[in-house]
């Protein structure tokens, strides 16, 4: 039975510059991952078909797929594929205005089981707090 999670988090950030640090290949390298220790490299092709693909070549991980749903500044959608694995999932990210900045959801689903869920939403969370440090060296 495949499982999803959601996450949500909150940045002290226009719905323009959380949108951009979403889809920018630099700044998905810069936060991503830990940029140092896994070497991050990250391309994208932010239109509904095109491709993406982040690797930490130290870490030996990837993962990689295709926009599905593109609506800037509002919400994101594509595939999640890890290298060397042959099921991909489902990402939608969802960004809201407030006063205070921007909330966003992280939606995965698709995920084969309770474990790779737990993962994943570990995953998201901790990717999710490197996302101010980025946000806040970013030119608005």
């Amino acid at each position: 039975m495949a499982c999803e999670v959601e996450v949500r988090h909150s940045f002290s950030a226009p719905a323009s510059l959380v949108w951009r640090g979403l889809t920018s290949a630099d700044a998905l390298r810069r936060w991503f991952w830990p940029e140092q220790s896994y070497g991050t490299s990250a391309e994208t092709d932010l239109r509904v078909g095109g491709r993406y693909l982040i690797a930490g070549p130290r870490a030996g991980i990837a993962v990689s797929g295709r926009y599905t749903l593109i609506e800037p500044c509002q919400r994101l959608g594509f595939t999640w594929q890890w290298d060397g694995e042959a099921d991909a999932s489902e990402v939608v990210i969802e960004l809201t205005d407030t006063e205070m900045g921007t909330d966003i959801v992280v939606t995965h689903a698709g995920l084969p089981d309770e474990a790779a869920a737990e993962n994943h939403s570990k995953g998201w969370s901790d990717c999710l707090a490197r996302l101010p440090m980025w946000l806040a060296s970013a030119d608005a």
